[in-house]
């Protein structure tokens, strides 16, 4: 559960630009005279449907929309991005790779980019989603956030030298810039150097603390450079001191993600089911979809004996494409030993 905090991507569906009414009563790219804008609209339109009963969205025929909607108007960057997040939410990865190229080909904006690279890099499509960035910073060389990203995915791709390299170069800029040190310390980590790691974690947060104090403000530390720091002892099998910075964490940030989640599955290894809920809860509060504390939360559920609810959430995580064999194999697990049901185990399994 490492954090590096710096992107920040937006999946809104903005129609501000759209102008005049929808047309009905056409199938996606069916009939005469189409116009992309309504497309698009009508598109938004099925979105907005929810099935009342199942609770679910038609994301296959908001899909088709989408794509009419660039058939007729190939550089329509929104509905090309629009129709990579239905695919993404359909999940077939290949197809939203091809529209969000689209829409960044169309539109080169910073979310486009950052909504690519994201879904390239998922996909294992490291050396792409690195081309994507350093394509993009060749014409804003001065881009902060795009040369922490290539850090970034240099690190997350075992390229310990190149982001070493990266990072000093903005040092040699920037000798004060605290985000660098975040990263190097994430460097250090994915390189097992992790006294180097929790060395350069303290120097950012030291620098943060001076800022502050030059500022008249009180003592200021960063949340996701103490969970990081936290990760980095549990890698060390120093499990107290992990625990301890990841709860200082959330004594700044009472919902901070991360540490939640980390103390969270440190609290279900031991057991402490009822601890283990209240952490992934809170965690839950700032991501409410997050998979991985909703699947904590359903095995919490069943450590407090709460099988209906357990049972209740499982039920929803099943129906997301995002759900892999852990959240299968728990849910059946919850069905064959806990409620007896071996038909319904073997259903899921």
């Amino acid at each position: 559960m490492f954090r590096i905090q710096h992107l920040s991507l937006s999946f809104l569906l903005s129609s501000a630009f759209l102008l005049g009414c929808p047309k009905s009563g056409n199938a996606p790219g069916e009939g005469d005279n189409l116009d992309p804008n309504m497309e698009f609209v009508q598109g938004i339109k099925t979105l907005e449907k929810v099935d009342r009963k199942t609770g679910t969205v038609d994301y296959g025929t908001a899909f088709k929309y989408f794509q009419s909607a660039v058939n007729l108007k190939p550089n329509f960057a929104n509905a090309a991005f629009n129709a990579a997040w239905t695919s993404e939410q359909m999940g077939n990865a290949a197809q939203a790779i091809t529209y969000y190229q689209k829409a960044y080909d169309a539109k080169p904006s910073k979310d486009f980019l950052f909504a690519l690279v994201a879904l390239q890099k998922q996909d294992g499509q490291y050396e792409a989603a690195l081309a994507t960035l350093k394509g993009f910073l060749e014409k804003n060389p001065s881009d902060m956030e795009i040369q922490y990203a290539v850090v970034e995915t240099h690190t997350e791709m075992g390229n310990v030298e190149a982001a070493l390299t990266e990072a000093s170069e903005i040092l040699l800029n920037d000798n004060s810039d605290i985000t660098v040190y975040r990263l190097l310390s994430r460097v250090f980590y994915k390189n097992n150097q992790y006294d180097m790691s929790l060395l350069c974690a303290e120097k950012a947060n030291e620098m943060l603390v001076n800022i502050a104090k030059e500022k008249g403000q009180a003592e200021k530390k960063d949340a996701g450079i103490l969970n990081n720091m936290g990760v980095t002892y549990l890698a060390m099998q120093d499990e107290p001191s992990a625990i301890a910075f990841f709860q200082e964490a959330i004594d700044l940030e009472p919902n901070h993600l991360e540490s939640n989640l980390n103390l969270g599955f440190i609290a279900l290894n031991s057991g402490n089911y009822q601890f283990a809920l209240e952490k992934f809860e809170a965690a839950l509060i700032s991501t409410p979809t997050h998979m991985e504390a909703r699947l904590g939360k359903a095995i919490s559920l069943r450590g407090v004996q709460d099988f209906d609810g357990a049972r209740k959430l499982y039920s929803t995580l099943l129906q997301e494409p995002s759900a892999g064999k852990v959240v299968y194999l728990n849910a059946a697990t919850l069905e064959a030993k806990y409620q007896k049901d071996y038909k319904k185990a073997q259903e899921l399994l």
